[in-house]
């Protein structure tokens, strides 16, 4: 973190900036998720596969605030996949399902 604050500190040009941050990006991506989640093609082909077998025929207007927390419960199940015992996903699971939760509820309760 040090370094990060000294390279912020003493760069000068926007374009270092975002040199910068897509060098942290390219660290994340390539080196750290790879390592937790998979090859990236791999994790979201079978994503895909999962959100396409939960949406079945539906598409577009009728998709509702629950179904976009449950992507995220569905997202993190493709990333369980490559480790079932990553325990930061499991705990997202829970968090996405509490919001689905609160979503279901919400709609009932509105109308």
């Amino acid at each position: 973190m040090e370094n990060k604050k000294k390279h912020l500190s003493t760069t000068r040009s926007p374009s270092s900036f975002r040199s910068f941050f897509l060098k942290e990006v390219e660290e994340l991506i390539c080196k750290d998720r790879n390592e937790s989640y998979g090859q990236p093609y791999e994790n979201m082909d079978s994503t895909a596969k999962m959100l396409q077998a939960y949406l079945g025929n539906r598409t577009g207007e009728s998709i509702t605030a629950s179904d976009v927390a449950i992507f995220g419960v569905i997202l993190k199940l493709g990333r369980l996949r490559h480790d079932p015992k990553h325990l930061d996903s499991l705990l997202d699971i829970a968090g996405y399902v509490a919001i689905a939760y609160e979503c279901v509820l919400t709609d009932k309760y509105k109308k």
